[in-house]
């Protein structure tokens, strides 16, 4: 499993067992010969009222960043799991 994996398997479990839904995996482009190939491609700009979009991006540094519908979680390695953690610690209101 990679950091990136864990943390957003850690994040769908959440979401589904506490409002009920089932995220579904999308990527923001299409990668011929990954798995982005078989999902969706969505992306913040397809955040609206009714749909909220969380990208999750093995990328420095390690930050959270909400615009409208949209919410960016991002982390290097371990650090998106950290920052996947934050998320749910604030959504929680465990921390601010």
């Amino acid at each position: 499993f990679t950091a990136l994996a864990l943390g957003g398997s850690d994040l769908a479990t959440n979401l589904a067992t506490t409002i009920g839904i089932t995220p579904q995996a999308a990527c923001t482009r299409n990668i011929t010969n990954t798995t982005c190939a078989q999902r969706p491609v969505i992306t913040c700009d397809q955040a609206n009222s009714d749909t909220t979009v969380i990208v999750i991006k093995n990328e420095a540094p390690a930050l959270i960043t909400y615009n409208d519908s949209c919410i960016t979680i991002q982390g290097e390695g371990l650090e998106v799991v950290r920052a996947i953690d934050k998320f749910l610690y604030t959504w929680y209101g465990i921390q601010q």
